[in-house]
């Protein structure tokens, strides 16, 4: 039994500074991942000629993490587009976030699409997630530029990295 309150992700409509700052440290412990800085927050999901919600994870009033999802009708689907922590801490308190999400919004079910041997995907898995059937498919293409870019643990990419639906 815990006494500790679940994390509770908050909508938002503006993505400013501090997710410039959370880009920052994020940055520090991801070996390879687009930038999602607020720039690319505001292009990709808030200002997007669909625009994609966004909701943060704050822990003492500071912008920790985010998730950007697209939700269908109500007992519909969930699907997170985008997630993002500032710290390997923070991803376990992302995954029971989008949980609590889904069920406040009155989803039947989530589902995302990101490198499965990532700390995201296997707080995930903790959560309850089952491993689906596709997996994203990336290429290195000899010779590699450095041996450390082909651990595919390193590799934060989700749906927010695709430029065409399929």
């Amino acid at each position: 039994f815990s006494t500790r309150r679940a994390p509770v992700l908050e909508r938002v409509s503006a993505a400013g500074p501090e997710f410039d700052d959370l880009w920052a440290a994020a940055a520090r412990w991801h070996r390879v991942a687009g930038v999602r800085d607020a720039a690319f927050v505001r292009w990709r999901f808030l200002e997007a000629p669909v625009p994609i919600e966004v909701w943060a994870l704050r822990r003492g009033g500071r912008l920790r993490g985010y998730v950007a999802a697209h939700r269908s009708a109500p007992g519909g689907h969930l699907l997170v587009l985008d997630l993002l922590a500032a710290a390997p801490g923070d991803v376990d308190a992302l995954a029971s976030g989008i949980l609590r999400l889904a069920r406040s919004l009155g989803c039947g079910d989530v589902g995302t699409r990101l490198n499965p041997r990532t700390d995201y995907a296997g707080a995930l898995r903790r959560h309850g997630f089952l491993e689906g059937h596709t997996r994203p498919a990336f290429q290195v293409l000899s010779p590699a530029p450095m041996p450390g870019l082909l651990r595919a643990a390193g590799f934060h990419l989700t749906h927010a990295d695709e430029d065409a639906d399929d």
